[in-house]
């Protein structure tokens, strides 16, 4: 089987330390830390494929081998330029019939464009979303990170009615309110307040801001849909765990170094 370097593969360098940032089409955006100290032979190895010059590379089957365990080479086929990600809306359980606001910084996407706040957070990158539209922006008000979620169906006809910090309407259907709260894009008038104070108990998360070898973009948690409701083209995602990152949030993807689930 002929390998080849993975064309979406990321690699950035801090001193002595590697983050190395590659798509996976089951297990989502895998994020690894290659070290000098601890793996000095993989490090020099990734190092010199960095290099302008990778003519002079040999590698012997173990390297191959370690190479592929982190994404950096993938089978010839596999070795796609241009992916589309897409964040399709949570499905959740009805629960009790309380009364909701629109998220304070909600917005919404309905064509190529970005919202102007949301291009703002995102100081122009450019996302490889698939063209599917309404998209619902849900901007995390303590980590400022935008979170894009794909509505369709009878949710889609609610955005029509939800405008950022105003009361929900009421004679929404049961699952569409579900839906909606469990992505945020909806919640408890104190929902602010509830997040804030939750975030403070978890310092973890707080410390827990990693350099981005992609820079702002979808790329800390995106995954290639490759189930049976969602389809091949799109992505499913995850929350990441970089407080205070400027990149697309999504929930369903984990990390080789950080779990975000």
């Amino acid at each position: 089987m002929e390998l080849v370097l993975n064309p979406r593969a990321r690699i950035r360098r801090d001193g002595e330390t590697l983050w190395v940032q590659t798509p996976d089409p089951e297990r989502g955006l895998q994020t690894y830390v290659v070290t000098h100290h601890d793996d000095r032979s993989l490090f020099e190895t990734v190092i010199s494929i960095m290099a302008p010059d990778q003519s002079d590379v040999e590698l012997d089957d173990v390297m191959w081998d370690r190479l592929g365990e982190i994404g950096l080479v993938v089978p010839a086929p596999h070795a796609v330029s241009d992916l589309a990600f897409a964040c399709e809306l949570p499905c959740a359980v009805p629960g009790r019939d309380l009364a909701y606001n629109a998220h304070p910084a909600l917005a919404i996407q309905r064509g190529p464009e970005l919202p102007p706040a949301v291009a703002q957070l995102l100081h122009g990158a450019s996302l490889p979303l698939a063209a599917q539209f309404p998209i619902a922006w849900v901007t995390d008000l303590i980590t400022g990170v935008p979170a894009p979620y794909v509505v369709a169906g009878p949710a889609a006809a609610a955005l029509d009615r939800l405008h950022a910090g105003r009361p929900a309407p009421a004679d929404l259907a049961p699952h569409v309110r579900a839906d909606l709260a469990q992505a945020e894009i909806h919640g408890r008038p104190d929902f602010v307040e509830r997040r804030a104070a939750c975030w403070e108990t978890q310092p973890a998360r707080r410390n827990a801001a990693m350099p981005s070898a992609a820079g702002p973009s979808c790329a800390a948690c995106c995954r290639p849909r490759s189930c049976r409701r969602c389809g091949p083209t799109s992505a499913r995602m995850s929350r990441p765990a970089m407080p205070g990152a400027a990149t697309a949030r999504c929930r369903c993807a984990g990390s080789a170094t950080t779990s975000t689930s």
